[in-house]
Protein backbone atom coordinates (compact mmCIF):
# COMPACT_ATOMS: atom_id res chain seq x y z
CA UNK A 1 0.00 0.00 0.00
CA UNK A 2 3.01 2.42 0.79
CA UNK A 3 5.02 4.05 -1.73
CA UNK A 4 8.10 4.38 0.84
CA UNK A 5 10.28 5.64 -1.79
CA UNK A 6 8.23 8.36 -3.18
CA UNK A 7 7.44 10.24 -0.42
CA UNK A 8 5.57 13.38 -1.34
CA UNK A 9 6.86 16.76 -1.90
CA UNK A 10 4.64 18.12 0.78
CA UNK A 11 5.42 15.78 3.64
CA UNK A 12 9.09 16.21 3.22
CA UNK A 13 8.22 20.09 3.56
CA UNK A 14 5.44 19.02 6.29
CA UNK A 15 8.46 16.76 7.90
CA UNK A 16 11.13 20.22 7.41
CA UNK A 17 8.63 22.33 9.54
CA UNK A 18 8.15 19.72 12.17
CA UNK A 19 11.76 19.92 12.79
CA UNK A 20 11.92 23.67 12.93
CA UNK A 21 9.42 23.18 15.27
CA UNK A 22 10.41 20.87 17.20
CA UNK A 23 11.80 21.47 21.24
CA UNK A 24 15.28 20.36 22.81
CA UNK A 25 13.53 17.55 24.45
CA UNK A 26 12.08 15.91 21.27
CA UNK A 27 15.33 16.77 19.17
CA UNK A 28 17.22 14.60 21.85
CA UNK A 29 14.59 11.56 21.62
CA UNK A 30 15.78 11.11 17.59
CA UNK A 31 18.75 9.71 18.88
CA UNK A 32 18.57 5.90 18.44
CA UNK A 33 20.44 5.70 21.77
CA UNK A 34 17.37 6.97 24.03
CA UNK A 35 15.00 4.23 22.42
CA UNK A 36 13.21 1.26 24.66
CA UNK A 37 13.39 -2.09 23.04
CA UNK A 38 10.00 -3.71 24.08
CA UNK A 39 8.77 -7.02 23.01
CA UNK A 40 5.20 -7.52 22.11
CA UNK A 41 2.50 -9.00 24.26
CA UNK A 42 -0.30 -8.31 21.97
CA UNK A 43 -1.73 -6.29 19.90
CA UNK A 44 -4.87 -4.42 21.87
CA UNK A 45 -6.46 -2.20 18.79
CA UNK A 46 -5.16 -0.06 16.30
CA UNK A 47 -3.48 2.46 18.23
CA UNK A 48 -2.54 1.01 21.04
CA UNK A 49 -0.22 -2.33 21.83
CA UNK A 50 0.80 -4.50 25.30
CA UNK A 51 4.36 -5.11 25.67
CA UNK A 52 7.09 -6.20 28.17
CA UNK A 53 10.03 -4.26 28.96
CA UNK A 54 13.28 -5.35 29.43
CA UNK A 55 12.73 -5.16 33.24
CA UNK A 56 10.04 -7.71 32.99
CA UNK A 57 7.59 -4.88 33.35
CA UNK A 58 3.68 -5.23 31.25
CA UNK A 59 2.56 -1.97 29.78
CA UNK A 60 0.37 -0.95 27.33
CA UNK A 61 1.66 1.51 24.72
CA UNK A 62 -0.28 4.36 22.87
CA UNK A 63 0.93 4.92 19.47
CA UNK A 64 0.99 9.10 19.30
CA UNK A 65 0.03 11.36 17.03
CA UNK A 66 -2.86 9.54 15.38
CA UNK A 67 -5.81 7.83 16.78
CA UNK A 68 -7.70 4.75 15.00
CA UNK A 69 -11.67 3.79 15.20
CA UNK A 70 -12.37 1.60 18.07
CA UNK A 71 -13.09 -2.01 18.07
CA UNK A 72 -12.29 -2.69 22.02
CA UNK A 73 -14.08 0.11 23.87
CA UNK A 74 -15.93 -0.57 26.67
CA UNK A 75 -19.28 0.79 25.77
CA UNK A 76 -19.92 -1.39 22.90
CA UNK A 77 -22.01 1.13 21.16
CA UNK A 78 -18.65 3.02 20.25
CA UNK A 79 -17.32 0.46 19.07
CA UNK A 80 -17.14 -0.11 14.61
CA UNK A 81 -15.92 -1.95 11.56
CA UNK A 82 -13.91 0.13 10.79
CA UNK A 83 -11.97 -0.30 14.25
CA UNK A 84 -11.91 -4.09 13.85
CA UNK A 85 -10.17 -3.26 10.36
CA UNK A 86 -7.98 -1.05 12.30
CA UNK A 87 -6.65 -3.52 14.80
CA UNK A 88 -6.65 -6.10 12.20
CA UNK A 89 -4.37 -3.82 10.43
CA UNK A 90 -2.07 -3.28 13.14
CA UNK A 91 -1.80 -7.24 13.78
CA UNK A 92 -1.10 -7.41 10.34
CA UNK A 93 2.59 -5.11 11.17
CA UNK A 94 3.08 -6.65 14.28
CA UNK A 95 3.30 -10.34 16.26
CA UNK A 96 3.04 -11.47 19.80
CA UNK A 97 7.13 -12.21 20.63
CA UNK A 98 8.11 -9.10 17.86
CA UNK A 99 11.30 -6.59 19.42
CA UNK A 100 9.75 -2.95 18.90
CA UNK A 101 11.25 0.00 19.43
CA UNK A 102 9.80 2.91 21.52
CA UNK A 103 10.25 6.58 20.82
CA UNK A 104 9.22 9.08 23.09
CA UNK A 105 8.27 12.65 22.17
CA UNK A 106 7.82 14.53 25.60
CA UNK A 107 5.24 12.96 27.82
CA UNK A 108 6.37 9.67 29.32
CA UNK A 109 2.97 8.30 29.66
CA UNK A 110 -0.67 9.24 29.48
CA UNK A 111 -3.28 9.88 31.86
CA UNK A 112 -4.41 6.24 31.77
CA UNK A 113 -0.99 5.34 32.55
CA UNK A 114 0.10 3.91 29.26
CA UNK A 115 3.57 4.72 27.93
CA UNK A 116 3.26 6.92 24.97
CA UNK A 117 5.39 6.85 21.95
CA UNK A 118 6.58 6.53 18.44
CA UNK A 119 6.81 2.56 17.88
CA UNK A 120 9.66 1.60 15.63
CA UNK A 121 9.72 -2.42 13.65
CA UNK A 122 13.56 -1.38 13.42
CA UNK A 123 15.82 1.15 15.19
CA UNK A 124 17.13 3.72 13.22
CA UNK A 125 20.60 3.89 12.32
CA UNK A 126 20.29 7.63 13.96
CA UNK A 127 18.70 10.68 14.37
CA UNK A 128 18.90 12.01 10.94
CA UNK A 129 17.29 8.39 10.09
CA UNK A 130 14.93 8.65 12.78
CA UNK A 131 13.81 11.65 10.91
CA UNK A 132 14.07 11.05 7.91
CA UNK A 133 10.08 10.41 6.42
CA UNK A 134 11.06 7.59 4.02
CA UNK A 135 12.61 5.56 6.95
CA UNK A 136 9.67 6.65 8.95
CA UNK A 137 7.24 5.98 6.48
CA UNK A 138 9.06 2.28 6.17
CA UNK A 139 9.21 1.40 10.15
CA UNK A 140 7.30 3.75 12.24
CA UNK A 141 3.38 1.95 13.36
CA UNK A 142 1.98 5.26 14.28
CA UNK A 143 3.37 6.68 10.67
CA UNK A 144 2.45 3.13 8.43
CA UNK A 145 -1.11 3.40 10.26
CA UNK A 146 -1.83 7.15 8.79
CA UNK A 147 0.01 6.26 5.55
CA UNK A 148 -2.39 3.21 4.78
CA UNK A 149 -4.93 4.72 6.04
CA UNK A 150 -5.79 2.87 9.79
CA UNK A 151 -5.26 5.94 11.89
CA UNK A 152 -6.32 9.36 11.88
CA UNK A 153 -3.84 11.93 12.28
CA UNK A 154 -4.34 13.78 16.09
CA UNK A 155 -2.88 16.28 18.60
CA UNK A 156 -2.01 15.30 21.57
CA UNK A 157 -0.06 18.26 23.22
CA UNK A 158 2.63 18.18 24.08
CA UNK A 159 3.88 15.53 22.46
CA UNK A 160 3.29 17.05 18.43
CA UNK A 161 6.73 16.65 16.97
CA UNK A 162 5.53 14.53 13.97
CA UNK A 163 2.14 16.24 13.87
CA UNK A 164 2.80 18.06 10.53
CA UNK A 165 4.14 14.92 8.86
CA UNK A 166 0.94 12.99 9.95
CA UNK A 167 -1.47 15.62 9.02
CA UNK A 168 -0.47 15.41 5.16
CA UNK A 169 -0.23 11.80 4.88
CA UNK A 170 -3.48 11.57 6.41
CA UNK A 171 -4.58 13.96 3.87
CA UNK A 172 -2.87 12.00 1.44
CA UNK A 173 -4.54 8.90 2.61
CA UNK A 174 -8.12 10.10 2.32
CA UNK A 175 -7.50 11.44 -1.01
CA UNK A 176 -6.74 8.16 -2.36
CA UNK A 177 -9.62 6.56 0.03
CA UNK A 178 -6.83 4.26 1.97
CA UNK A 179 -7.75 2.02 4.17
CA UNK A 180 -10.87 3.60 6.64
CA UNK A 181 -10.13 7.03 5.80
CA UNK A 182 -14.06 7.00 4.85
CA UNK A 183 -14.54 6.89 8.24
CA UNK A 184 -13.37 10.34 8.75
CA UNK A 185 -13.62 11.84 5.58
Amino acid sequence: LRNVEGVSEAALDAASLDARQGTDVQRAHLEPATFERVVVRHVVDGDTIAVERADGERVSVRLIGIDTPESVAPQEERNCEEGVLASEHMKSLVNAGDTLWLQFDTSGEDRYGRLLAYVWSEVPASAADADNPAVIARDMLNAIQVIDGYGQPKTYRPDTYHDGLFAQWGAEAAADNRGVTRKWA
